[in-house]
């Protein structure tokens, strides 16, 4: 946009602009990571509870199910706020995903059992799943705070983002399927260079290849 304005003559010179560097979205949330997140969402911290602490975030909702589901879909943070009840394919064992961020992003991603199961303990009485009164869209629109709390209590480093969760999905689904173009369309991408963006290869498994490589040398 600045180089079209220096060409329509409203400035003179393009500055040079220096992008702050995103933390954590690279990063893959590893399995024991997500063991960590999920044991320390698990415990009850419910107002009605006698051992509730006194703190101002009262109970784990909806970060553990926002976790859940995006470690088990690769939805979007935003995707997930704006899922609605009719959007859940039950017999179908599906989610179905309005177009958000491009054209691909409208899409159709697995209904995981667990995911299911925790969908199922929510209440329905109201279209979004995650619904808000205080939000003028009716939704939630951030689990920052509680993300946050959750990954000092579970001692993760602060470079682990709740986005994450959508990479250790394509990871995992990479890994398990070798189908890139699968992958690709349940990730909503347009682009298969993004989806390698999303690819963490093991290196432990890497590693065994070499060494099982190395005794046929031998």
């Amino acid at each position: 946009m600045l180089k079209r304005a220096q060409e329509w003559g409203l400035i003179q010179i393009v500055p040079k602009v220096r992008l702050v560097e995103e933390q954590g979205r690279e990063i893959l949330l590893e399995s024991w990571m997500e063991a960590k997140l999920l044991a320390v969402t698990a415990v009850a911290r419910t107002p009605t509870s006698k051992h509730a602490p006194k703190s101002v975030n009262y109970g784990w909702q909806p970060l553990r199910d926002v976790l859940l589901i995006m470690l088990d879909t690769g939805m979007r943070p935003v995707e997930v706020f704006r899922m609605e009840w009719e959007h859940v394919k039950w017999n179908r064992e599906l989610i179905f995903v309005p177009r958000s961020k491009s054209r691909k992003s409208k899409r159709y991603v697995p209904l995981s059992k667990r995911v299911k199961e925790a969908l199922q303990m929510r209440v329905q009485e109201s279209r979004f799943i995650f619904s808000s009164a205080r939000s003028k869209s009716g939704h939630i629109e951030t689990v920052q705070k509680q993300f946050a709390r959750a990954r000092k209590l579970a001692g993760l480093p602060e470079a682990v983002v709740l986005y994450c969760a959508r990479h250790r999905f394509s990871t995992d689904a990479m890994d398990g399927t070798g189908n890139v173009m699968a992958v690709m369309d349940v990730m909503g991408h347009s682009k298969m260079d993004i989806t390698r963006l999303y690819q963490h290869p093991g290196l432990k498994q890497i590693g065994t290849v070499i060494n099982q490589r190395n005794e046929v040398v031998q």
